[in-house]
């Protein structure tokens, strides 16, 4: 009898020493599709903890500002489930997209973990500069440049309106419709209010219904 209570003790004891948590992903490979620039695409990964030891989620990790997630809990306990929900928001792409989120745990065979987000971004209205760096600006000077964008669609398109972010992002265009493969010139003039580093934006607001409105990010560097 002592012998088989010491082998029941002993047991129990090895299954605490070995007892580890085990991160199970139903997937770690997100499709989105072929989506048009500026739509929002949702993605799910449920995660599971099979493993004999509470599962410890440090973090999950967008790779960058475009990706946001909301995050699961913090501890699964052994045979508890949770979701990962993924946000994707595709302004400003253009081609194929690929996208990382890093999920950190204390399971020793998954410390680090990668779920992969990919899809195709196109564009009716083409920019050839989504991301417009202006340079350092005197705060007395006034800079100009041109933002070029291209019908990539099979029928006409109708530029309804150019928004600025701000009264010191001046707009000038002429043309409203464009045949395909035709181009616009949007002109802006700017001069900076604040030192440092800043960004503003312009918004073109067009009749496609794939791309009813288009942003397009214009950075600069501020000088006294």
């Amino acid at each position: 009898m002592k012998l088989n209570i010491l082998y029941i003790w002993l047991t129990a004891f090895a299954s605490i020493l070995n007892a580890q948590p085990k991160l199970s992903l139903d997937k770690n490979d997100i499709d989105l599709g072929i989506f048009y620039s500026g739509e929002i695409r949702h993605g799910s990964v449920h995660i599971s903890n099979i493993g004999t030891d509470t599962l410890k989620i440090f973090s999950v990790r967008p790779q960058c500002g475009c990706t946001t997630v909301k995050q699961p809990k913090a501890y699964l306990l052994p045979n508890q489930s949770d979701v990962i929900e993924l946000e994707f928001n595709s302004s400003g792409y253009n081609g194929q997209v690929h996208k990382l989120v890093t999920i950190s745990t204390n399971d020793p065979a998954a410390l680090s973990i990668e779920i992969k987000l990919h899809g195709e971004a196109r564009e009716d209205l083409e920019q050839e500069d989504r991301n417009m760096w202006l340079g350092e600006i005197n705060m007395d000077s006034t800079v100009s440049r041109t933002l070029i964008y291209r019908n990539k669609s099979a029928k006409p398109l109708t530029i309804q309106n150019v928004i600025s972010s701000a009264p010191a992002l001046h707009v000038r265009w002429t043309k409203t419709t464009l045949k395909p493969e035709d181009s616009i010139s949007i002109i802006i003039d700017f001069k900076p209010i604040k030192t440092g580093f800043g960004t503003e934006y312009i918004w073109l607001e067009t009749d496609s219904k794939h791309q009813p409105r288009i942003e397009s990010r214009i950075s600069y560097m501020g000088k006294k």
